[in-house]
């Protein structure tokens, strides 16, 4: 075998390796790409347990699939299908258990503090009309709210579709994330 034969004989089995690490890695959804508007494109990796102001994703409640197929929410990506066919969502956790929370049309307010960029719409950003949620109450246990990261004033999120629950909810970091757009 020649030199060149064999170092392109490495080069491609060394690229096959490679190819079913990422794809291994992208599967067990211990990495995220997020390209969606919902919170900043980036690199996201499985990290610790939720908590207020970090990312999680979650597969949609009852009432959040309903609107999901409603308005055609769906795209797929190895990280992004649900039970029943719905899209995972990538979002922030807005609030946890035992935050005082209020959903109205200021936005979502947490534990006296409004999150910036969550002011309802009642639409999305193609025109399709969406329900705007109200609560006004302390959180009980499983129970919790996700928002934008202020990337999006059109996120669908707990402003349309309400409280979500941490089953099945996982954890994530950003490794890398694009600059926030002005």
């Amino acid at each position: 075998m020649t030199k060149k034969l064999h170092d392109a004989v490495l080069l491609s089995a060394a690229g096959l390796m490679l190819a079913g690490l990422v794809f291994s890695i992208w599967d067990s959804e211990l990495i995220i790409i997020n390209t969606s508007k919902s919170v900043l494109p980036g690199l996201y990796v499985r990290s610790g347990h939720p908590s207020r102001g970090g990312y999680v994703r979650l597969c949609p409640s009852v009432t959040a699939m309903q609107i999901e197929h409603e308005l055609h929410y769906t795209r797929k990506s190895a990280w992004s299908e649900c039970d029943g066919g719905t899209t995972a969502l990538l979002k922030m956790l807005a609030a946890v258990p035992g935050d005082d929370v209020r959903v109205d049309d200021d936005g979502i307010t947490v534990n006296g503090s409004l999150i910036p960029h969550t002011r309802p719409f009642g639409y999305d950003r193609d025109g399709q009309r969406l329900p705007v949620y109200r609560l006004e109450r302390r959180l009980q246990a499983d129970e919790y709210l996700v928002s934008t990261d202020g990337t999006d004033i059109y996120s669908f999120d707990s402003r349309y579709f309400g409280i979500v629950h941490g089953a099945g909810m996982t954890a994530y970091r950003p490794l890398w994330q694009a600059e926030k757009e002005k």
